[in-house]
C-alpha cells in the first residue's frame, strides 16, 4: 500500500542487490569468466567485487554518477518520480559508502543511467507508476569532478573511471 517516494527502495532493498551481485560473481568463479556488475548503489557491492578479487578472479563493478550525488532522503522526496532509477537511490550512508570505495579503488568504472523519459512518464504520484531510469551524461564529468573536488580526492580518479579504466574493461 505504500506509494510515496519511500515506495520504489523499499520494494528492491539492498539485500537483493546483494544477493544479485553474489550470483553474477558466483557465475563469473564457477566459469573462470570475467563478471562486470552495472549500477551499484550499496557500499556491501563494492565489498563483494574487491572480495572476489582478492580470490584471483576478474570481478568488476560500475557506480552511476546518481549514485555519487543524489540521496533517497534528500533527493528522491524533493524529485519523487524523476528520481525512479533501478537499482533505487539510496541512504546518505550508503552514498559516503559509495565515496570511500571510490577512494580506496574498488569502483571500476563510473557511469550514467541515460533514459530520458518525458515528464509525463516520471510524474506519477504513485512512485512504483513512474517509469525508471533518468537523464545524466550531460553532467557526468562535472559532478564527478565536482564530488572528487569536495572530498579532496585527486582529479586523476575521473581519468581512470571516465577513460582507462572503461578502456581496458571493454578492450
Amino acid at each position: 500500500g505504500i506509494t510515496d517516494y519511500s515506495a520504489h527502495g523499499k520494494s528492491r532493498p539492498p539485500v537483493t542487490e546483494a544477493v544479485a551481485m553474489a550470483e553474477v560473481y558466483e557465475l563469473g568463479a564457477a566459469t573462470n569468466c570475467s563478471a562486470h556488475v552495472v549500477h551499484c548503489s550499496i557500499g556491501r557491492g563494492y565489498d563483494l567485487a574487491a572480495g572476489y578479487r582478492a580470490q584471483g578472479f576478474d570481478a568488476t563493478v560500475e557506480a552511476c554518477i546518481h549514485y555519487l550525488t543524489l540521496s533517497e532522503e534528500d533527493d528522491v522526496r524533493r524529485l519523487l518520480g524523476r528520481a525512479k532509477i533501478n537499482p533505487p537511490v539510496r541512504s546518505k550512508h550508503e552514498r559516503e559508502s559509495l565515496w570511500r570505495h571510490l577512494a580506496a579503488g574498488n569502483i571500476t568504472i563510473v557511469s550514467t543511467d541515460h533514459v530520458s523519459w518525458s515528464l509525463d512518464r516520471k510524474s506519477d504520484p504513485n512512485m512504483l507508476k513512474n517509469a525508471s531510469g533518468e537523464p545524466g551524461l550531460e553532467a557526468l564529468y562535472a559532478l564527478l569532478l565536482k564530488g572528487l573536488d569536495q572530498r579532496g580526492l585527486s582529479l586523476s580518479f575521473a581519468a581512470r573511471l571516465l577513460a582507462h579504466n572503461p578502456a581496458n574493461l571493454f578492450r
